[in-house]
């Protein structure tokens, strides 16, 4: 496997002397696996009895329904993805916490709904990435994928899929649209496209010792990092 699947999107506790590894539905593999399976997983507590599935994994596979109908059941909008990423908008919206790190178009959403939250970049640096729209190897409609990227790559799709999602993007057509200016608001834009500027060299480039892009750690740093989330919690 590559490094990508190997790490992504897997997830670590650790409980002392032992490390419990999982997998997140992100993964292409896990959903196939979970949606075409004759029945239900089982979940099994420490003293080997079977414990009631969540709601949401009896909505998976209740194979009377249409998939579309499983999933929209399941989805929960955006907020919904993860139960840290729904206590961080119901904490901050709430008023219930005084910071959070978190995604700056998420931001923009929760202080659409709370006007005394502010954003900030840290002055120590933070990390850089770009999600991506790729067409797998082994696809065998080639053309309709490029097609479609074509399309959410229009300014007129592009800047409405912006607009709903809140993300910088990294289209030009997007970036220069009046119309997307002036609806995601002046304050937003600057919160998405204006670079800090203790994250730049002195030739207006982007300094990658303070703005880092995505990396793979290796299984030491994660192992410390799991514990150190423990000691958190």
């Amino acid at each position: 496997l590559c490094d990508i699947c190997k790490e992504h999107p897997r997830f670590y506790n650790a409980f002392g002397d032992h490390t419990e590894a999982g997998i997140g539905l992100v993964c292409e593999e896990a959903c196939r696996l979970v949606l075409e399976a004759d029945s239900p997983f089982e979940l099994v507590a420490d003293d080997g009895s079977k414990m009631e599935l969540p709601e949401y994994v009896k909505a998976i596979y209740d194979t009377s329904k249409p998939l579309t109908e499983r999933l929209s059941a399941i989805s929960g909008g955006r907020r919904a993805n993860s139960k840290i990423r729904s206590e961080i908008f119901d904490e901050m919206e709430g008023g219930n916490a005084y910071v959070g790190t978190y995604y700056a178009g998420d931001c923009i959403n929760m202080m659409d709904v709370n006007e005394d939250l502010a954003f900030y970049y840290p002055v120590e640096g933070t990390n850089l990435f770009i999600d991506a729209m790729c067409i797998p190897k082994s696809a065998k409609n080639v053309g309709a994928a490029e097609l479609f990227i074509n399309f959410l790559l229009e300014e007129e799709y592009a800047v409405e899929n912006s607009l709903y999602i809140c993300y910088a993007s990294p289209n030009s057509a997007v970036i220069n649209s009046e119309d997307y200016k002036e609806e995601l608001g002046e304050d937003s834009y600057k919160i998405l496209y204006e670079v800090p500027a203790a994250y730049l060299n002195e030739d207006g480039s982007i300094n990658t010792r303070v703005a880092q892009p995505y990396y793979n750690l290796d299984t030491a740093t994660k192992d410390l990092l799991a514990s150190l989330w423990d000691r958190v919690k």
